[in-house]
């Protein structure tokens, strides 16, 4: 899932490697390699959990979205949606008190951000690596992003749905993972319109295959990545960055990854 690049910036570029079929993507998914690759993508991303302490320690105010690392030619990113920095940008505001968390690392994204979309509903903040060390998560390194540029295209997408969220007491939390295969049905100048593949779905850290229409709460920020054949050689290069979730239609909304800039700002 990760490889060197020196490709140019995607407004520079006119390369587009062919995106597979919704077809050969689901057979690829229904394989054990397609079980391999679902398992691979979590470990490019992490929770962005973030709220309060009570007067004994205890969790108040719980919320969280999702967050991956990617780097670009230029530098290293953590990238979530931008709503989720706009909800702790708010959360802080209201109590100052309030902590983030990016999987066992408590960070300032305030501090860190680079650039929040105005249009596309992306965050991109700093991380060194070191920080991603102690994470213990890896970036996604094939740059720069290519996300399908026809309907009907095979993708992969996961996140930490708040619904799969268990706490064994009041002052940890257990986040369940949630992976899936889906075809592009609708892509637009800034978002991909994914539904998901439910044949093909493996949840993680969960009961079971989450019923239809699952509230997929908390995934925002997760990332998409489109499943790519070029020459015979399978990539998966970022495609979106989720927004939204819509349970009663089991659709995933993602804001395009190629409104990333290389130096982490977004186009707009």
């Amino acid at each position: 899932m990760t490889g060197n690049s020196e490709l140019p910036e995607p407004e520079d570029s006119g390369w587009q490697a062919p995106a597979l079929s919704m077809a050969d993507a689901e057979k690829l998914m229904a394989s054990p390699f397609g079980a391999e690759l679902q398992k691979l993508i979590v470990h490019h991303m992490a929770f962005f959990a973030f709220g309060t302490k009570g007067p004994n320690g205890e969790a108040e105010n719980f919320r969280n979205g999702t967050c991956f690392f990617m780097r670009t030619s230029r530098r290293l990113l953590a990238v979530t949606a931008g709503h989720v920095i706009q909800g702790f940008r708010k959360a802080k505001e209201n109590n100052p008190s309030t902590m983030c968390q990016i999987g066992n690392l408590r960070f300032d994204p305030l501090a860190r951000l680079i650039d929040v979309g105005v249009k596309a509903d992306i965050a991109t903040i700093d991380i060194s690596e070191k920080e991603l060390e102690h994470i213990g998560k890896y970036p996604i390194t094939l740059w720069p992003p290519h996300p399908p540029e026809q309907d009907n295209h095979g993708v992969l997408l996961a996140g930490y749905p708040a619904a799969a969220i268990t706490a064994d007491d009041p002052w940890t939390r257990c986040f369940g993972i949630y992976a899936a295969s889906g075809v592009v049905q609708r892509v637009t100048d800034w978002q991909l319109s994914c539904s998901v593949d439910w044949e093909n779905s493996k949840p993680t850290n969960l009961a079971g295959l989450p019923p239809r229409h699952y509230d997929t709460g908390g995934m925002s920020g997760g990332p998409v990545l489109t499943i790519r054949q070029v020459n015979g050689i399978m990539t998966f290069p970022v495609a979106g960055v989720i927004s939204e979730g819509r349970a009663e239609t089991d659709t995933v909304v993602a804001e395009r990854a190629d409104n990333i800039r290389a130096d982490g700002t977004i186009r707009f």
